[in-house]
C-alpha cells in the first residue's frame, strides 16, 4: 500500500485535534491544504487561527503563512486520500478503479489472483477489473470471517512482504471489527470505533484496520457534510451480509388484481391500424415517423396507472413490444425503397391471425414462444424475440437455452392463482438457481449485462443481480403482457403476481388454458353510439377499439361508433356480425335497434378495389392498333380504338423485332 501504510493506532489519536475543527475549517483542511507545503494566510482566511489552535498547522517563520505540522502530515495525506474516496457515493467498478490505482502498488493487485505473481503496472484496467470481482462481493467477506488463523493472507500477499496479519489477536480484532459493520450495512466514524470494540487495544485495533485497508475487506472515507473519518464494507456486500437468509416467499392477499394479455391486444391495434393506413418509417433510422407514431399509441387499450407505473408499460413502450413480436411473427412487413416512401403493411398471415378468436390469437403467440425450446435448428439466442426476454444478457448466445429452462423450473415452482411479494420472490431466487454462476465457472471470461451495462469478469454478487434482473424481465416482459401472470398489491402496496393457467403453458406445464372472462354488464351502448365505459376493462377496451373511435380513457364516454371507424374495421377483415357479438357481450343487453341498423349498412358500403399500375401503347390511328394486336395477340388488352394495355412488365425484344418489320417502331416516354 502507499498513502493507507500507516500507523493507525497513532491515526486515531491524532483524530480528536482533527474533530476539534469547525466543519469549514475541515473542508478546508480536506480540499485546500497541501502536506508538505506552506499555505499563505490570505488563502486560509478566517481558518487560519482554528487550525492553528488544533495544532495540526503551525505558523511559518515569521508568520505569513502555516505549514502542517511534520508529525501530522500523514495524517492530513490520509484525511485527504478519504475525501477523495467515491466509493460510498458511487460503489462503481470506475470508483473502485479510481482507489485501487491510488492506494495500491502492482504486485499487491497481482497478488489477490492467488496463482502466482506475475507483475501487472498499477494502472492496468484489466488486472484491477479482476481484482473487483474477486473483492467486492459478499463471498470475499464471508471467507475471511471463516479464516482460523492467519495464514488466511498467504496466497494473497505480495512477493517479499511482510504478512499483515501478524498475530490471531489481529486476524479475530478485524474479523470482530467486521461483525461490528455488518448490522448497520453504512460505514460507520473511525471515533466510535474503540467503544464499538472495547475489548480490542488500540494498537492491535490500528493493526487490524491497517490488514483490513490491504485486503479490502473495508474502505475509509469521510462522512457527511461534516467529513467525519469513517470507514465501512463494500456497499452491495454489505447490504447482503446484513439481511437474514431469505425464505420462500410465502401466500399474500391482495386487493383488486390485474390480469390482461394486453400485449396481444396491442398488436391487434397496431395491426388492425396498419391494415387502414400503412405508418411511414423514415429513411434515415427506419423508424416510425411520430405523428404515425402518436396514432399507434392513441390506438391501445388503457391500463391502470398503478401498473403502468410499477412496470413501465407506458404507451410508447407497449408499441415498441407489440412491434417487435408483429415483425418476429411476420405479421408486419417493411415495404418502400431507401430512396423512396417506406411503410410498415399488413401481411397475409397477420390478416389471418386478426381473423381468430382472442383466445386463438394469444395461443399462436405463446406457442411460438414454447416452440423455440424445441426447435434446435433456431437457437433461442438469436431470435429476434425470444422466450427470454433481453436474451443478449450473457455474452455467449448459446446459454440462452441454459437461461430459459432456470427460468421455466423457477417459475414453475410457483402455485397457479397464488399471490407472492415480488420483492420477496426475487430475494429469495436471486442467489440460488442462478444459471449464470454456473455459465461463468464454464466461461470466467464471458461477460453479463447489469443495470444496462455489459460487464467483464463479473463478481459473485454482480451474477446475483442480473439473475434478479432475468427474473423480473421475464415476469415484466412475458408473462404479465402476454396474460400469463395477475399483478396486484398488498396492503402495503407491495407489487405481488400469481401465475395463471396461460402461465403455466408458457412454461410447458400445462397442455391448454383458459382465457379469463371479465365480469359482463360494465359497458353501455347508448342510442347515439357512444359506449360508456362503468368500470375499467382492458379486454373490452382493445376489442371495442378496433371498430369505434376513441374518446377518452378509463372511465366514461370512451368510445363512438361511426361510419369511417365501421369501414376502417371491414378494411381490417372485421365482419358486421362480428361487431354486433362483441357489443352484446361485453353490453349485456339488447342493442338499440338504430345503431345495429347503421352498422350492418355501414358494413354494406364497404367495397375494397384493386389498384395497379398499366403499361399503355397509343396507336396513331385504329388500323395501326389491330396491326399490333395481330402481332401480340393475348398479351395486349384493346381499351380504345388507338388505345391498347400491355399486360406485361415491357414488350420482349422477339415482339419489338417483329412489329419493327411489319414496319412499327415502339417509343418509350
Amino acid at each position: 500500500m502507499k498513502i493507507l501504510e500507516i500507523d493507525w493506532q497513532a491515526f486515531l489519536q491524532v483524530l480528536e485535534y482533527y474533530r476539534r475543527l469547525p466543519y469549514g475549517a475541515r473542508r478546508f483542511l480536506v480540499e485546500k491544504v497541501s502536506p508538505s507545503q506552506a499555505a499563505p494566510n490570505a488563502a486560509m482566511d478566517q481558518w487560519r487561527e482554528p487550525l492553528l489552535e488544533s495544532g495540526i498547522m503551525i505558523a511559518g517563520p515569521q508568520g505569513k503563512n502555516a505549514q502542517v505540522d511534520r508529525r501530522f502530515q500523514s495524517f492530513v495525506r490520509v484525511i485527504r486520500a478519504m475525501g477523495r474516496n467515491r466509493i460510498f457515493r458511487v460503489p462503481t467498478r470506475e470508483s473502485f478503479h479510481v482507489f485501487v490505482s491510488e492506494h495500491f502498488e502492482g504486485p499487491e493487485i497481482t497478488a489477490f489472483s492467488g496463482v502466482g505473481h506475475q507483475y501487472y503496472y498499477y494502472r492496468d484496467y484489466a488486472a484491477v477489473q479482476g481484482l473487483f470481482s474477486r473483492v467486492c462481493a459478499a463471498a470475499w467477506v464471508k471467507g475471511f470471517l471463516e479464516a482460523e488463523d492467519p495464514h488466511w493472507e498467504t496466497p494473497y500477499q505480495a512477493a517479499g512482504s511482510s504478512p499483515y496479519f501478524s498475530s490471531a489477536a489481529v486476524l479475530h480484532a478485524a474479523q470482530a471489527l467486521i461483525q461490528k459493520l455488518v448490522p448497520g450495512a453504512v460505514p460507520v466514524p473511525l471515533a466510535q470505533l474503540p467503544g464499538m470494540c472495547p475489548e480490542l487495544r488500540l494498537d492491535v485495533l490500528g493493526a487490524a484496520m491497517r490488514a483490513g485497508f490491504r485486503y479490502l475487506l473495508f474502505y475509509p472515507c469521510l462522512l457527511g457534510e461534516g467529513l467525519e473519518p469513517g470507514l465501512g464494507l463494500w456497499p452491495a456486500a454489505a447490504r447482503k451480509l446484513s439481511t437474514e437468509i431469505p425464505r420462500p416467499p410465502e401466500p399474500v392477499t391482495v386487493s383488486h388484481p390485474f390480469h390482461s394479455p394486453f400485449l396481444v391486444d396491442d398488436m391487434t391495434a397496431v395491426l388492425s391500424a396498419c391494415a387502414v393506413a400503412p405508418p411511414r418509417l423514415r429513411v434515415n433510422d427506419e423508424a416510425i415517423f411520430e405523428a404515425d407514431q402518436r396514432n399507434l399509441e392513441a390506438g391501445v387499450g388503457t391500463l391502470p396507472e398503478w401498473i403502468e407505473k410499477a412496470f413501465h408499460f407506458n404507451p410508447a413502450n407497449r408499441i415498441a413490444i407489440a412491434l417487435d413480436f408483429l415483425r418476429h411473427h411476420q405479421f408486419l412487413e417493411q415495404k418502400g425503397r431507401r430512396e423512396r416512401a417506406m411503410h410498415m403493411e399488413i401481411t397475409e398471415l397477420g390478416t389471418d391471425w386478426l381473423r381468430l378468436g382472442g383466445k386463438e390469437r394469444l395461443k399462436a403467440v405463446l406457442d411460438g414462444l414454447r416452440s423455440q425450446l424445441k426447435d434446435r435448428s433456431s437457437p433461442v439466442g438469436y431470435q429476434s424475440v425470444s422466450l427470454v426476454p433481453n436474451a443478449g444478457r450473457m455474452s455467449l448466445g448459446r446459454h440462452v437455452e441454459q437461461v430459459a429452462s432456470a427460468l421455466r423450473r423457477v417459475f414453475k415452482g410457483i402455485e397457479a392463482g397464488v399471490f407472492v411479494r415480488l420483492r420477496d420472490f426475487l430475494a429469495y431466487h436471486r442467489d440460488r438457481d442462478n444459471p449464470f454462476a454456473t455459465i461463468h465457472r464454464d466461461e470466467p471470461y464471458g461477460s453479463v449485462v447489469v443495470a444496462g451495462r455489459s460487464v467483464s469478469q463479473p463478481s459473485s454478487d454482480e451474477l446475483d443481480e442480473a439473475w434478479e434482473e432475468q427474473l423480473a424481465d421475464f415476469l415484466q416482459l412475458r408473462l404479465v403482457p402476454l396474460g400469463g401472470a395477475k399483478a396486484g398489491a398488498d396492503g402495503d402496496g407491495a407489487i405481488c403476481f400469481a401465475l395463471t393457467d396461460a402461465g403455466k403453458y408458457l412454461l410447458d406445464a400445462a397442455d391448454d388454458f383458459q382465457l379469463g372472462q371479465e365480469s359482463q354488464g360494465r359497458i353501455v351502448l347508448q342510442p347515439n353510439c357512444d359506449v360508456v365505459f362503468l368500470a375499467p376493462s382492458a379486454k373490452a377496451e382493445s376489442e371495442i377499439a378496433r371498430f369505434s373511435e376513441r374518446l377518452g380513457r378509463h372511465v366514461g364516454t370512451l368510445f363512438k361508433v361511426t361510419k369511417p371507424s365501421i369501414l376502417a374495421a371491414a378494411a381490417s377483415g372485421l365482419k358486421a356480425q362480428q361487431v354486433l357479438n362483441t357489443l352484446r357481450e361485453y353490453c349485456g343487453a339488447d342493442l338499440p335497434a338504430n345503431v345495429e341498423r347503421e352498422i350492418v349498412g355501414w358494413f354494406g358500403q364497404f367495397r375494397r378495389v384493386t389498384m395497379v399500375p398499366a403499361m399503355l401503347i397509343h396507336c396513331p390511328d385504329a388500323e395501326t392498333a389491330t396491326r399490333v394486336i395481330s402481332a401480340a395477340g393475348g398479351r395486349v388488352t384493346r381499351l380504345t380504338d388507338t388505345t391498347l394495355e400491355w399486360h406485361e412488365q415491357k414488350p420482349q425484344p422477339a415482339l419489338l423485332k417483329k412489329l419493327r418489320e411489319m414496319g412499327i417502331f415502339l417509343r418509350e416516354r
